[in-house]
């Protein structure tokens, strides 16, 4: 994003809700009014209840995707995730210039449904997922019993 086109998206953004940018780079002075100081610990809190994601990051977007929120990529890179994302379903936008970009903020600003579609876009997202922390547990319990026994079979023989 061009710093004119920083300021363009900042002035519509705002006509709609309340503009928070994070950045560990330093702002320009005309835009630190709008930055968000928050504990980082705490970013995903904050970044499921957004209205939006507009990032020239991937993770970022990809996070707000998972979480439901509208993203906007805005970068001439884009990984494999954010195009299952993108391709698959429909969670993220990728854009390398930001007159497109601009373009489909506008459309998603104008939709009432939008936040109700990205929820069921993510919940069809995972559903095809696995719960990782579910398949470790499910994992040891079924090879525990196993384990254990090739073990004190493997002491006893010592």
């Amino acid at each position: 994003l061009s710093y004119n086109g920083k300021r363009k998206l900042i002035n519509l953004l705002k006509e709609h809700g309340r503009v928070l940018i994070t950045s560990e780079e330093k702002l320009p002075l005309e835009f630190e009014k709008y930055r968000f100081h928050m504990n980082p610990k705490s970013m995903h809190d904050y970044l499921a209840f957004a209205d939006l994601c507009i990032s020239e990051g991937a993770t970022m977007c990809s996070e707000a995707a998972m979480l439901g929120v509208p993203s906007v990529l805005v970068s001439t890179l884009v990984h494999g995730y954010i195009k299952e994302q993108r391709d698959k379903y429909e969670l993220v936008s990728t854009f390398k210039k930001e007159q497109e970009a601009f373009k489909q903020i506008q459309h998603w600003l104008a939709d009432p449904g939008l936040h109700e579609t990205w929820k069921k876009k993510r919940d069809r997202m995972l559903a095809d997922k696995i719960d990782l922390t579910d398949w470790m547990i499910d994992f040891l319990n079924k090879n525990f019993d196993q384990t254990l026994s090739s073990t004190a079979s493997e002491i006893s023989h010592t």
